[in-house]
């Protein structure tokens, strides 16, 4: 089994303008269409995670035009202000039976007085090797997609107060991440009530909007690092830490290299992972030239790549 987890960077597309009329600024262009669709062919991924998509109309439209039609797209929307959604795209071949689940309504505690959402969701998808609505059906594992609030916005919505970078928000939205997951670990892994019965392997992907790297980590994902089942992907495959570059952004001629795209899994997993076949994955720029993650410029970044994030891709076997 193959999973990919990629920030696509505002896939709207022409023809699902009309349907979201305030997207047309973030209009991908036919070139960079293209090159996506080049890039997730390469990775041919059994399951994409999929951030900043604007709205089901481009995603089914993408995935019919660019992807000959061959994956189920399942995007429920989300709380995003300028509608880039959490969606999946789950391959018609896949052999089992999965069912999308939303947190978006989910309070965050952000502010005791009033209800915080996600800034988007929480997605959950629950993969089932029989039909989940047979009795006593049980998934055999569990993704939780994510994008964290971003560090773009200078102020935040708590009574006024300044939260530079969203980092408040953002603490928020991680800590009721792990809330989720543990209670996923408790109805699904607690050995008092599942004793005899095989783990669910619980994941955890996406965008996070920071630096979650276990020695450097930002102080708003520390609370992952308690959960002692979970594991940095790149982390765990001993990816050089200069090689995890998941984000490059320029300023003037200053060039930032950033992790800000995870892949948690639990240790469990460890000797399923397919090592040669995980890790950041290349993208295909406009070009069809193939771009590496650590030698990328400005120039490609803002002509020549689909995308600003590059993926991180999750290969198993015995699945």
């Amino acid at each position: 089994m193959k999973i990919c987890s990629f920030n696509v960077e505002n896939l709207f597309l022409h023809n699902a303008l009309a349907k979201i009329p305030s997207a047309s600024q973030y209009e991908k262009s036919a070139e960079k269409l293209e090159a996506l669709a080049k890039t997730m062919q390469m990775i041919n991924a059994d399951i994409f995670m999929l951030s900043e998509i604007g709205g089901i109309y481009s995603l089914e439209l993408f995935n019919t035009k660019y992807l000959n039609n061959e994956y189920v797209p399942s995007l429920i929307p989300g709380n995003s202000e300028r509608g880039i959604e959490l969606a999946y795209l789950i391959k018609k071949k896949f052999k089992f039976f999965w069912q999308h689940k939303t947190h978006k309504d989910r309070n965050i505690n952000f502010d005791p007085s009033i209800k915080y959402t996600f800034s988007r969701d929480v997605a959950e998808l629950r993969l089932y090797p029989t039909s989940p609505d047979l009795p006593n059906s049980r998934p055999i594992m569990i993704l939780l997609l994510v994008h964290l609030k971003s560090q773009l916005d200078s102020t935040g919505p708590a009574i006024n107060q300044i939260d530079r970078g969203g980092k408040l928000r953002r603490t928020a939205e991680a800590q009721t991440l792990m809330e989720i997951y543990k209670e996923l670990v408790d109805e699904f892994n607690n050995p008092s009530r599942s004793s005899n019965l095989p783990e669910v392997p619980i994941c955890m992907a996406g965008d996070f909007n920071g630096n979650a790297q276990r020695k450097t980590c930002d102080s708003e994902f520390a609370t992952i690092y308690k959960e002692n089942s979970l594991a940095d992907l790149l982390e765990l495959i001993q990816i050089p830490i200069e090689q995890r570059i998941s984000l490059t952004y320029f300023v003037d001629a200053t060039k930032f290299l950033n992790q800000f795209d995870y892949f948690f899994v639990p240790l469990s997993l460890l000797q399923e992972i397919v090592r040669s076949e995980s890790g950041v994955a290349a993208q295909i720029d406009v070009n069809g030239l193939r771009v590496e993650n650590i030698s990328v410029s400005s120039e490609e970044i803002k002509r020549k790549l689909p995308s600003d994030h590059f993926p991180i891709v999750l290969t198993l076997r015995n699945f």
